[in-house]
C-alpha cells in the first residue's frame, strides 16, 4: 500500500510538472510575435539583417474591389491589416515594420503604381496593435503609440524587455516606450548634475552604447547605469527638488538584505530615477569612493580602476552631452573581458529583464 502512494505521488508530480511546462509553451507562443514568413507566391521571407520585415505579401491583398463598403481587415498575431477600398487614382502608401524595434514605418511608395490597378482597389494598412509602440510618419514625424509615462514599459520577466524570438529566430528589442523614457530621465539627471556641478559618470551598458552603437542606448536594455562622485553628496541632496519637478520620482532605494549596502556612515548608497512609481524606467545611480587606485560603489557593488575612469571625459549620447569613463574602450574590456562587448546579444538568456547571452 505504501508503494502505491508513492507511485501516486510521483504521478501527480509529473502531472504538476508537465502542466506547468505546457503552460509556460503556451504563454510563450501566444506572446510571442508572429508575422507571416512567405510571400504571395509561398516563397520563404526572413527579416533582414536589422530585423525589418517589409511585407512582400500585401501584394496579395492588391485587389479589385467595388465600393467602400468592401473594407475589411485581416487580423495576424500582434498585427492587423485593414484593406481599404479605395480609388486606383489615390496614392497607397506603402509601410514596412521593424518587427525588432516594435516599429511601423510609413513610406512614399504608391503601392497602386505596381499594379494594373482598375477603378478601385484594395490599399492594405496597417493597424496599430499592442506590438506597435511607434511610428514614423512619411513626413519623418515620430510618434510613440500608447505610451503615457504612468504605464510599466520595462517590465521585469515580460516581453516588454529585449527577448529572443523562437519563432522568429531574432532578437526582438526592448519597448520603444521603454527605451524612451530611459533616456529621458537619464539626460533630465545629466542637466540637473551640470546645474549643480556633481562629477558623475555612466558606466555599463551605456558605454558600451558609446563605443560600440554610436553614441546610441543599447536597443535591448532597460535602464542605465551611473555613478556620482562621494565627495559630491551633499550637492546631490540640494539637487533632488531639481531633479523631481517635472513630475520625475528620484528616491533613495533601501533593501533591508543587505542594508549596510544601502545605508552606512551616515549616507545613503543607491538611488533610482523613474518617469512613474514602478521605478523600473530610468537610470540607477550609484555614490563612489575614490582611493589612489579604484573607484568603487557598494550598491551595486562595483570596482574599476582610477586609470581607465577619472577623471569623466564628455561625449555625445543619444544626441546630448554626458560623462563617461575616460578610456571607454578600456574600461569596456575590463569590465567586460577584452572585445567581448563588441558582439550585441541575441537575448537567449536574463538576468530579471537584463539580456546576459
Amino acid at each position: 500500500m505504501a508503494l502505491q502512494k508513492k507511485v501516486a505521488v510521483v504521478i501527480i508530480l509529473l502531472f504538476l510538472v508537465m502542466g506547468n511546462y505546457l503552460f509556460w509553451f503556451h504563454f510563450r507562443s501566444e506572446n510571442h510575435l508572429q508575422v507571416p514568413t512567405t510571400n504571395a507566391k509561398g516563397k520563404q521571407y526572413q527579416p533582414n539583417a536589422r530585423g525589418k520585415y517589409e511585407f512582400p505579401f500585401i501584394e496579395k491583398y492588391i485587389q479589385p474591389c467595388k465600393s467602400i463598403s468592401d473594407s475589411k481587415s485581416e487580423k495576424f498575431s500582434h498585427l492587423e491589416l485593414k484593406l481599404e477600398c479605395m480609388s486606383s487614382s489615390e496614392p497607397c502608401y506603402g509601410w514596412h515594420w521593424d518587427v525588432a524595434n516594435w516599429t511601423i514605418i510609413h513610406t512614399n511608395v504608391n503601392l497602386f503604381n505596381f499594379q494594373n490597378a482598375s477603378d478601385r482597389m484594395f490599399c492594405p494598412k496597417p493597424i496599430y496593435g499592442t506590438r506597435t509602440a511607434k511610428i514614423v510618419h512619411r513626413n519623418g514625424t515620430v510618434e510613440y503609440h500608447d505610451c503615457p509615462n504612468d504605464k510599466y514599459p520595462c517590465a521585469p520577466f515580460s516581453l516588454l524587455a529585449g527577448h529572443f524570438d523562437e519563432g522568429l529566430n531574432m532578437r526582438i528589442n526592448s519597448s520603444p516606450c521603454c527605451r524612451k523614457q530611459v533616456i529621458e530621465v537619464t539626460q533630465h539627471m545629466a542637466r540637473v548634475f551640470d546645474k549643480h556641478n556633481i562629477t558623475y559618470l555612466l558606466v555599463g551598458g551605456g558605454v558600451i552604447g558609446l563605443a560600440r552603437d554610436g553614441g546610441s542606448y543599447v536597443p535591448y536594455d532597460t535602464d542605465l547605469d551611473v555613478g556620482v562622485d562621494e565627495k559630491d553628496y551633499d550637492k546631490l541632496l540640494k539637487a533632488i527638488p531639481d531633479l523631481q519637478k517635472p513630475g520625475y520620482i528620484f528616491k533613495w532605494l533601501i533593501e533591508e538584505k543587505n542594508k549596510e549596502r544601502y545605508v552606512s556612515d551616515g549616507r545613503k548608497w543607491y538611488m533610482v530615477g523613474c518617469v512613474n512609481s514602478h521605478c523600473h524606467t530610468g537610470p540607477g545611480i550609484a555614490i563612489y569612493s575614490q582611493n589612489s587606485k579604484n573607484i568603487t560603489a557598494r550598491t551595486p557593488p562595483w570596482t574599476y580602476p582610477v586609470d581607465i575612469t577619472v577623471p569623466p571625459i564628455r561625449r555625445i549620447f543619444e544626441g546630448m552631452e554626458m560623462s563617461f569613463p575616460k578610456e571607454p574602450v578600456k574600461y569596456l574590456d575590463f569590465v567586460y573581458g577584452k572585445g567581448k562587448w563588441e558582439t550585441p546579444l541575441k537575448c537567449t538568456k536574463h538576468y530579471y529583464s537584463q539580456c546576459k547571452a
